[in-house]
């Protein structure tokens, strides 16, 4: 848990912006771990306020037309990253 927590205090450098405001200290926002599904554990769930998402997923054939396990919970999320992340450049490009 640490090391995955770890990763929300990595700082960014931006080379294009003024020397005051180059360090991003919020670089990374979320953190989301996942891993082979296992019997007797929550499939999905966040903790750290949300920062830190786990996700069991299991393959499935791609013929046979299933979902995979785990598939629409990791699809959320990574759906709810781009949505966030086109709404932050639509403002950029307005201010």
């Amino acid at each position: 848990m640490k090391q995955l927590s770890d990763y929300l205090y990595i700082s960014h450098r931006d080379v294009n912006k003024p020397v005051k405001s180059r360090l991003n200290r919020e670089a990374v926002s979320k953190v989301i771990a996942v891993y082979p599904r296992q019997s007797g554990s929550k499939p999905f769930f966040e903790v750290n306020d949300k920062t830190i998402a786990f996700v069991q997923v299991e393959p499935v054939d791609p013929a046979s037309g299933e979902l995979s396990f785990g598939f629409d919970n990791l699809n959320q999320l990574i759906n709810e990253y781009l949505t966030s992340a086109l709404e932050e450049k639509l403002e950029l490009e307005v201010t």
